[in-house]
């Protein structure tokens, strides 16, 4: 991040310093100089960082119980060493796949484009740089689009609609949350049940580490697996090899911190029911105002960047790169922070399987590290990207190209024909197809054409509808109404989607008033144990 973070204005000073450079005739040489260096350290740190340090560390963190210490001389040594070992091993088959794609890209180096081995440093830079391209492209369209969006849900009055969302993504969470909850205490239960195997040291030695790390964790949340085993049936089967330790104190981790997040996604909903009731205080007014001007700021940003993205970069793009003076590099490194800001906060805001990060430094370490090595590969397609609205050659008054940073790593990229064409045309691709799906919602409606919504309910859950009622009252009918089919087709007929969607909406209004009514007796008196029998039933609450 700190890398990252650096770039953010390394690179639009070396871009000012290379257009200052091409009309002065080499007077910032010196300076340059400094940048090659420095863009190669940069390179290859990373690099190195993203396909090798942090993909064995997350490996390395998922095998704690793994491997137990021997008994010699120096047992921590050996235990650390064989981890590593065994954490390099699980990215083998990563590593396999690497090379064959570099094998791959060897043989269309010199049998279609005419280079030689003598440019492998520019078919590995174009390599990494094409596998994360789409997925920062992604990241970068969907951010210049939910981002200022969302500063303006901030501050605008919800509408019902707004807040019977609220209500189903309440309930949904807190389905979640007991599911989570229940795998939980079933791995925990397993383990902290399991008994001890005479003659093996060393497994008894992580099995007690194991128990009491576990038992610490549900202590901390105030969670016990007495009730849980009173209804547990069939009993559990008592672990007895490393193996097996380690993948259930993995699932319970796992669990554990979905539990946490879905515990932090409820409240924030509940957080955000609650104010939405009181935005008449006078400091919710200036903070209005100030998240506003943010807002109509990143507005401004957006739009900006998606006409630079998608349109030739002889339209206009030389009065912000191709200046001299101090208010060009300005306006540089705002769009490109911009860009890095935006990217990393559409990565926070989507959720991959069980990968997600928790505030307030709460997050599973192994999702920390694997959003730590996504917005890490985030630096050099951001800058790459930014190279390619940078108007050359005629397009140009200056030769902003001149820039230590073109030199060392774009020529280097653009040398490969394939990589030079997916860098200068997938941006605009993508940029307006993900724009036009946002305002036409192109994802669902594709989807529910070709699975049909039943098969679309099944696979990605309710459509956030109205509520029947309102849908009622809106169309002035009395009768019943489907939210999924026309009242005048043959599937008029209320549907389940229909029944789940309204018990949600009601189950969702009772976990507010509950957590609302908790609330004020927590004000009122110091003695919170008598909930904590709702607690457990209901852990959200």
């Amino acid at each position: 991040m700190i890398i990252l973070l650096f770039t953010t204005y390394l690179l639009p000073l070396d871009i000012f310093y290379g257009a200052r450079a091409s009309i002065e005739n080499g007077s910032s040489e010196v300076v340059t100089h400094n940048f090659s260096l420095i863009w190669k350290l940069i390179y290859w740190v990373e690099f190195v960082l993203c396909w090798f340090v942090i993909p064995v560390l997350i490996s390395y963190i998922t095998l704690k119980y793994a491997c137990g210490k021997q008994q010699d001389p120096h047992p921590s040594r050996s235990q650390l060493g064989r981890r590593l070992a065994l954490a390099v091993y699980h990215n083998i088959k990563f590593y396999m796949l690497c090379l064959t794609g570099l094998f791959f890209g060897v043989v269309y180096l010199v049998s279609s484009t005419g280079h030689g081995l003598g440019d492998f440093k520019p078919l590995l830079i174009s390599l990494a740089h094409l596998y994360s391209l789409s997925y920062t492209l992604v990241l970068l369209s969907t951010g210049l689009i939910i981002f200022p969006r969302n500063l303006f849900a901030e501050v605008r009055s919800p509408k019902s609609e707004m807040i019977n969302r609220l209500f189903v993504e309440l309930s949904k969470s807190n389905d979640d949350l007991n599911d989570s909850q229940l795998n939980m205490l079933e791995n925990a239960e397993r383990i902290l049940h399991s008994s001890e195997i005479q003659e093996d040291m060393a497994f008894n030695e992580m099995l007690n580490q194991c128990k009491m790390e576990v038992q610490s964790m549900l202590n901390d949340r105030k969670l016990s697996i007495s009730s849980f085993s009173a209804v547990s049936t069939g009993g559990s089967t008592s672990i007895t090899t490393l193996e097996k330790l380690n993948s259930h104190y993995n699932k319970f981790i796992t669990h554990f911190y979905n539990y946490l997040h879905n515990q932090t996604t409820s409240n924030d909903i509940i957080h955000t029911l609650a104010e939405s009731q009181s935005l008449s205080s006078s400091l919710g007014r200036w903070r209005r105002i100030c998240i506003s001007i943010i807002a109509i700021l990143s507005t401004v940003l957006s739009i900006l960047i998606a006409y630079l993205e998608i349109t030739p970069n002889k339209w206009g793009h030389a009065w912000v790169f191709d200046g001299t003076h101090w208010y060009n590099f300005g306006l540089e490194f705002v769009l490109f922070s911009y860009n890095t800001l935006i990217a990393l906060y559409a990565m926070s805001k989507f959720k991959f399987s069980n990968f997600h990060l928790i505030p307030n430094g709460r997050s599973n370490p192994t999702n920390a590290l694997y959003y730590s090595l996504y917005s890490s590969r985030l630096l050099f397609p951001l800058c790459f990207n930014l190279m390619v609205l940078i108007p050359s050659g005629e397009n140009a008054s200056y030769d902003s190209m001149n820039s230590s940073f073109a030199r060392t790593l774009y020529n280097s990229l653009i040398r490969i024909p394939l990589a030079n064409y997916l860098n200068k045309f997938l941006p605009p691709i993508f940029m307006a197809f993900i724009l036009i799906s946002y305002k036409i919602d192109l994802k669902q409606k594709i989807l529910l054409r070709v699975l049909g919504e039943e098969y679309y309910y099944q696979f990605f859950g309710m459509m956030m509808y109205e509520p029947a009622a309102e849908v009622d009252q809106e169309a002035g009918n009395t009768g019943d109404a489907s939210l999924f089919f026309d009242s005048d087709g043959p599937l008029s007929q209320r549907s389940r989607m229909d029944e789940d969607y309204e018990y949600s909406l009601q189950d969702g209004r009772y976990l507010f008033e509950r957590a609302s009514r908790k609330s004020d007796h927590s004000h009122n008196s110091n003695n919170s144990n008598e909930n904590t029998n709702d607690n457990q039933e209901r852990p959200l609450l």
